[in-house]
């Protein structure tokens, strides 16, 4: 009854992830010729045109993967370098203006390292509305302590995060090996390195570089605990479970969508079928401990949020919200705005914050916020408009050019006679299209994958793997349509995309790896990282 079920939730979570792929795969395209943004640029021939050029960066991938795979892995690390260098160029060539998220994380890590305390920004107004968002507290903290080590300047936070996205690629081609093998980890480290959006990304002040490596470091974790042979009785069980959990806490305390990969932990412990490495006398308990500890992750996760506001008002002495959600999910329910950011709804937070008293202000931001929500949930219903607003939002999370568009945001410089936003629209519009491209053909790899690969007894550990990848996906992008949208929140599609779409491109691995070498494989992962 109980392996009925699993296979039932199976074949469920298998439709549901490729159902939301080629959804994805349709909102990608028509995405690409909307206008809910402020940069882009279609034309139907230079999309079809950056697909094409887009399968034969893939197929240079591919090739550099399958060369680097019957190398020593310091080649890799020497292939990553290598492609660093002309980020370098790119921070010396276009000096950094950041606006909006990043000034902030900026100027309060920047201010904080110059020794103002974080009361003392508080009761000055200098936090602004950012009591309502403690992610951006937690973002400039960090970005303090760097400043405070290096040099106080926008310029360390840059290199910071380029040498954070490098170690990142590092670790995903490990991951890629514990789910897959030596070449399957050494595709996703390229593929994730390369995606053309995020290398131009990384080099700016964001928050994702640093989100995505303790996210990878967390799946890192929670893969050692799982594949290794430990007992109950053994420390180092009881570390990687714990360090998962740390991880996933850390990474949850950057940006507040990591309860996606708590429950997908636990969930793929709940169904997970085979476990072949396992012997079978060992099997049962094994499988009925491991869910048992999963939850555990699960539950030493929700106990730190829902301690977090009251740990962060100890370290930070301000007063923040305990409601840290319903500004996101105010903000991605108004079909008026698209589900983006609402200049109405801001100027009128930052009404009250301006002329409320600091006792009474962010609670009445929260009534206002949730006065607004049910509002918009009123307005829906009436206009019965769900399915439009749901697609329109989904269109503007698709659109692939948000690297060139906040790099342009966050380079310009009236004074300068160099940066991007004076490039010839028609570098933007090839530009557009072979990120589009670039995005397409992942997203069908991911689909290869889910095909290809699946539980069974013969490919338990590469299908385990998929299954996992696949859970996280489809929390991931279900949760898209619910919260605000940008179109830089794709990231977070990434790790589980990547890895996918890696599997897909490992199908063809012309050399069948003999019966020394999936013995190696298997073994991996009890290798010391």
């Amino acid at each position: 009854m109980i392996h009925t079920l699993k296979m039932t939730s199976h074949w469920i979570i298998r439709l549901l992830t490729i159902g939301l792929l080629l959804f994805y795969l349709i909102m990608t395209i028509s995405g690409y010729f909307a206008d809910q943004q402020q940069l882009i640029y279609p034309e139907k021939p230079i999309l079809i045109i950056g697909i094409i050029i887009s399968i034969g960066l893939f197929a240079l991938i591919w090739g550099a993967s399958y060369w680097l795979s019957k190398q020593y892995v310091g080649w890799l690390v020497a292939a990553l370098t290598l492609l660093t260098l002309p980020k370098i160029v790119l921070v010396f060539l276009f000096k950094i203006k950041p606006v909006s998220d990043m000034y902030s994380y900026n100027a309060l890590g920047g201010s904080s390292a110059s020794g103002d305390s974080w009361h003392w920004m508080y009761t000055h107004n200098g936090l602004d509305l950012n009591p309502l968002f403690p992610h951006v507290v937690h973002i400039s903290s960090v970005f303090d302590w760097i400043d405070r080590l290096f040099i106080n300047a926008p310029l360390t936070i840059q290199f910071f995060n380029i040498l954070l996205t490098l170690v990142t690629a590092i670790l995903i081609y490990y991951l890629g090996r514990q789910i897959g093998n030596h070449f399957i980890g050494v595709l996703a480290s390229l593929i994730f390195y390369l995606i053309p959006p995020y290398y131009i990304y990384s080099i700016l002040l964001g928050a994702e570089p640093l989100w995505l490596f303790l996210l990878v470091t967390a799946m890192l974790c929670f893969n050692r605990w799982r594949l290794g042979h430990w007992s109950l009785s053994n420390v180092y069980y009881w570390e990687w479970l714990m360090l998962t959990a740390i991880f996933l806490i850390l990474a949850q305390l950057i940006r507040p969508i990591v309860t996606i990969w708590a429950l997908a932990f636990f969930a793929f412990m709940l169904v997970v079928l085979h476990d072949n490495h396992v012997p079978a006398t060992h099997l049962n308990t094994r499988t009925a401990h491991q869910l048992l500890n999963s939850l555990l992750i699960l539950i030493v996760f929700a106990i730190f949020m829902n301690l977090s506001p009251k740990i962060d008002r100890q370290i930070y002495h301000i007063p923040f919200t305990t409601n840290t959600s319903i500004y996101s999910l105010t903000v991605g329910s108004n079909p008026k705005a698209k589900g983006m950011y609402d200049p109405i709804l801001i100027s009128k937070l930052e009404k009250i914050n301006h002329q409320s008293k600091h006792n009474q202000r962010y609670q009445q931001m929260i009534n206002l916020l949730k006065t607004q929500f049910h509002k918009n949930l009123d307005y829906l219903k009436e206009t019965n408009g769900w399915l439009g607003f749901l697609i329109t939002k989904n269109q503007i999370v698709s659109q692939s050019f948000y690297g060139i568009q906040l790099f342009i945001m966050n380079t310009k410089q009236p004074n300068s006679q160099i940066h991007l936003g004076k490039i010839n629209p028609k570098l933007m519009r090839w530009a557009t299209g072979i990120t589009t491209g670039f995005q397409l053909i992942l997203i069908v790899l991911s689909l290869l994958s889910l095909t290809c690969y699946w539980p069974n007894s013969k490919n338990w550990r590469i299908g385990n793997g998929a299954l996992l990848l696949a859970i996280i996906l489809d929390g991931v992008l279900l949760a898209s349509s619910i919260v605000e949208v940008q179109s830089r929140y794709q990231i977070a599609w990434y790790l589980p995309m990547i890895i996918l779409g890696a599997l897909g491109m490992g199908k063809y691995d012309p050399k069948a790896p003999d019966k020394e070498d999936v013995k190696k494989i298997e073994e991996a992962f009890d290798e010391t990282l």
